[in-house]
């Protein structure tokens, strides 16, 4: 049970991974019918009605309160609020590896922030590890810029630093709040303030445009990935997010995101029939490497330092 309970954090960093990474094809496919603000604010809208149903079921327990909100609400505002505005307005003004690129940046402002705000520090191993996933990423996304046409305008690189520094507040806020609050319960809050402001943006969006809000729902695909985005990209991935960053240094769980490079990869392969060439080969071995490197050093600087004490 402690090898488990050890692991638990690391575990739940690789099942977040996952699930993000399968979203991007999920949201590529079905953004072909489905509006940008619809997919998200319908997202986020599914999210809150199975979190309700399990709330009041008592199969997860939610402590409501004022000071919940309070304190949580910061982290929604970051994430998912701005990071979603930031990143859809970057990704449309941005050339795709030049976005993924910019994206992978986020371990490292979160490692800058938390060393600001919450005096966490990587060692010289951890240090040299990290850079080694943010090099595959870099690797992955220059490749990638070279076979693109497509032009990244000044705004897009800014929107897309607005995404990055909104992940790296969203990562050390949450850190601080799971102090006090489970990351069930900022996960809830979570989705609550994601469903309402991206529900109005959506409903707005579709009269402004005309089109019917809701249609989506009826159509069995459709329904598919917006249960998918609701239930696992939303609910379960968010709280694993959450979990990760009330157990291992932030820095640490943020850098989990690099693997979201890996499996978007692998779907890609597995399930469009992208092509895999050395570069991605070596950048997703680059990444991972990182990954692992910088979290195993962590664990062995812990286990000495108990041993000392």
């Amino acid at each position: 049970m402690t090898v488990l309970k050890k692991a638990a954090p690391y575990i739940s960093g690789i099942v977040f991974s996952t699930i993000f990474g399968f979203s991007f094809l999920i949201v590529k496919n079905t953004l072909s019918n489905v509006e940008v603000f619809q997919l998200i604010g319908l997202r986020f809208l599914t999210a809150l009605v199975v979190f309700e149903i399990l709330r009041l079921t008592k199969i997860v327990k939610i402590r409501l309160s004022k000071g919940l909100f309070r304190s949580a609400l910061p982290v929604a505002v970051f994430s998912p609020i701005l990071y979603f505005l930031f990143e859809v307005y970057g990704i449309k003004n941005a050339e795709s590896g030049e976005a993924g690129l910019m994206i992978g940046m986020i371990p490292v402002a979160v490692a800058i922030t938390s060393w600001i705000f919450l005096k966490e520090k990587l060692n010289i191993k951890q240090a040299v590890f990290m850079a080694m996933s943010l090099g595959g990423v870099v690797l992955i996304s220059i490749m990638q810029m070279q076979n693109s046409t497509g032009e990244t305008k000044l705004i897009g690189f800014l929107l897309l630093a607005g995404a990055v520094l909104s992940a790296a507040f969203y990562n050390i806020l949450s850190r601080k709040t799971s102090v006090k609050y489970s990351p069930m319960e900022i996960t809830y809050v979570m989705m609550v303030v994601g469903a309402v402001v991206f529900s109005i943006i959506g409903i707005t969006d579709s009269i402004i445009k005309g089109y019917p809000y809701f249609q989506p729902m009826a159509d069995p695909a459709a329904l598919g990935s917006i249960l998918y985005l609701g239930v696992l990209s939303s609910i379960i991935a968010f709280f694993c997010v959450n979990y990760t960053l009330s157990k291992i240094p932030a820095v640490q769980s943020a850098l989990f995101a690099n693997l979201v490079t890996v499996i978007s990869v692998v779907a890609g392969v597995l399930f469009l029939n992208e092509s895999f060439p050395v570069y991605k080969i070596i950048g997703s071995i680059l990444i991972i490497t990182g990954v692992f490197g910088t979290n195993y050093f962590h664990i062995s600087t812990v286990e000495k330092q108990k041993n000392r004490n």
